[in-house]
């Protein structure tokens, strides 16, 4: 079976969001993986965007619920540091949604 993956054209200077190497999150965020394997620190608040809801329905639909693993969502970083540049550009709700 093959895995779905959501893939944004990779630019190399692209560096819209910076993933850490830390574990270790600060009180108000949580850690999400994508598919090649990066991290990325998420603020809470990202819960309630439909774009990043929809992420985790796709990710619970491709690899399904785990209390012993991380969060993967079905995208690599490059897609996430897109993602993470139309939320922050402050899209409307219908933008979101589209």
């Amino acid at each position: 079976m093959e895995r779905k993956t959501i893939a944004y054209p990779r630019d190399a200077g692209n560096n819209l969001v910076r993933s850490t190497t830390s574990t270790v999150t600060e009180k108000g965020t949580f850690v999400v993986y994508t598919t090649n394997e990066r991290h990325f620190v998420l603020l809470l608040s990202y819960l309630s965007n439909h774009i990043f809801q929809e992420l985790f329905k796709m990710s619970e639909e491709e690899f399904g619920l785990s209390r012993s693993e991380p969060i993967t969502l079905p995208c690599d970083s490059y897609f996430m540091n897109y993602m993470f540049s139309l939320v922050n550009r402050g899209l409307t709700v219908d933008m979101e949604k589209a």
